[in-house]
């Protein structure tokens, strides 16, 4: 319908009389992922909602028209998580001014019900134009594939977008579904657009990579805010941080050859995206001005109200959370290695019930293990899910067909090796011996991977016991008894 303009620095002169040109400012975060406080990294920390709230002030105080948008995934990843389902971030998230957030995956990790008791109490829209609430229909009236901000008399809509990958990222399973990523965005696009909105902002939860392609098929959409895959754009080169992946904005052309950025603010409010966006009056987007990822770090003080309120919500979690239950003699910053830890602590929490093995799935591994002093804290940043241990039963055949599931990806047991050939696994071994096809082997995994969570079918139709025992427990139990954690040089995949 519209055509989006060169952006960043080159305007275009062809306005309609409909509308006056608007400039908005735009703030954003994503995959909060619970984490209130600032996160330590390399002797500094970075993020917090007390320094969040200090930068939204600065920003709203200097610009007009700000908006403050989150897309997706504030649940799960501390401790915080664990005791309040999610309510004392929305808390926060009510006094910092939120706007709209887009359903994330982890929204859903506690089940419909706490999803609705968080969106009964938001003071902003849940969104998510995909999402099909056929079998949850407590959230039919609490998510909406869009919403509409009014800004100076003129409509901005903003449609929400969540993976289609839905039933293998919940414990919900197949009874969540996502519908297609480019149809259903289009379709709640077309649906503003007849409602005479020509300022259309798209607010996804499908990662980066998912976001580009969608660019690409979409039409009449200004940019896509973008989280799900923690993808750091634009982000500076600081000791211990991520190297940014591409630039903020990526941008892409649409169907019709219009430009669209892309933005995405990394994970744990470690940076806050900000751009200031200025549409013509006929509601194309001429100029993208100074795009930044904004590091929220120590030079950002602390609002001494948000100070006070994460103070009150820490309290109770406090003495629970600085229990020492270990210590490291390294820095483990390859997540596969810090996955070893886990796995390993499945097969010594089973090994009575028969175990002789087990996997990890590595998107279960949410933190790096600093050395020093291992907290309670700390192994829950790491493995935050309250996930239970399932014991599976399987022949050798059904370990091989599951590694090949994953595409290789899964993180093996001490003494669990394979290696990787062409897309496949080849050389499974258990305890130093190949697996017998034939075989039967009780292998430890969490009931998250038992549902076929991450595509991994063949653990659904394999007898299982869930033992009740919680992942969490497991590995604190592992690191108390194997502390000082040593470097991991064992080669469990080789390639």
């Amino acid at each position: 319908m519209r055509q989006t303009a060169i952006l960043l620095g080159l305007s275009i002169v062809s306005f309609s009389p409909a509308q006056k040109p608007l400039t908005v400012t735009i703030l954003h975060t994503n995959d909060l992922h619970a984490h209130i406080e600032p996160t330590a990294i390399k002797g500094k920390t970075y993020g917090g909602y007390a320094r969040h709230a200090t930068l939204i002030k600065r920003v709203r105080k200097a610009e007009k028209n700000v908006l403050l948008l989150n897309a997706g995934d504030v649940f799960q990843g501390t401790l915080y998580f664990n005791m309040y389902d999610g309510l004392a971030d929305l808390t926060i998230m009510n006094a910092l001014g939120y706007q709209a957030q887009t359903i994330g995956n982890h929204e859903f990790d506690k089940g419909d019900l706490a999803l609705v008791e968080y969106a009964k109490r938001a003071k902003f829209p849940l969104i998510g134009c995909n999402v099909d609430m056929t079998d949850f229909p407590s959230l039919r009236p609490w998510i909406k594939p869009s919403t509409i901000i009014n800004v100076e008399g003129q409509k901005i809509g903003i449609v929400g977008v969540i993976t289609d990958d839905l039933p293998n990222l919940t414990t919900l399973g197949n009874a969540l579904k996502a519908g297609p990523h480019i149809e259903s965005t289009q379709k709640a696009v077309d649906d503003l657009t007849k409602q005479g909105v020509n300022k259309i902002i798209v607010m996804s939860h499908i990662g980066y990579d998912f976001d580009r392609l969608m660019a690409k098929g979409l039409r009449d959409v200004d940019l896509i805010i973008g989280g799900h895959s923690h993808t750091p754009l634009g982000t500076p080169a600081i000791d211990g941080w991520r190297p940014a992946i591409g630039p903020f904005p990526t941008i892409e052309k649409d169907s019709k050859g219009a430009t669209v950025p892309i933005f995405q603010a990394w994970e744990w409010g470690k940076v806050m995206g900000k751009m200031k966006l200025q549409f013509d009056a006929a509601g194309r987007l001429v100029k993208v001005l100074n795009p930044e990822p904004i590091v929220v770090d120590e030079s950002i003080p602390e609002d001494p109200d948000i100070a006070a309120l994460v103070d009150a919500f820490r309290k109770p979690i406090e003495a629970m959370g600085n229990t020492q239950v270990g210590t490291s003699a390294v820095a483990l910053t390859d997540r596969t290695k810090v996955g070893y830890l886990i796995a390993d602590s499945y097969l010594m929490a089973t090994e009575k019930l028969g175990a002789v093995a087990a996997l990890m799935n590595p998107g279960g591994v949410r933190a790096n293990l600093e050395a020093g002093k291992i907290t309670y804290g700390a192994a829950n940043a790491i493995c935050p899910f309250r996930n239970t241990l399932v014991v599976a039963e399987m022949t050798g055949a059904q370990i091989v067909q599951l590694l090949n599931d994953s595409k290789g990806n899964l993180i093996p047991s001490k003494g669990f090796t394979f290696a990787l050939a062409g897309g496949g696994v080849r050389d499974v071994k258990i305890g130093g011996a190949v697996v017998d096809p034939a075989k039967m082997y009780k292998v430890t995994v969490n009931n998250f991977m038992a549902g076929g969570g991450d595509g991994l079918q063949t653990l659904k139709d394999v007898k299982k016991t869930d033992t009740g025992l919680i992942d969490l427990d497991a590995f604190v139990d592992f690191l108390k008894a194997y502390s000082p954690i040593p470097e991991q040089n064992e080669i469990r995949v080789s390639k």
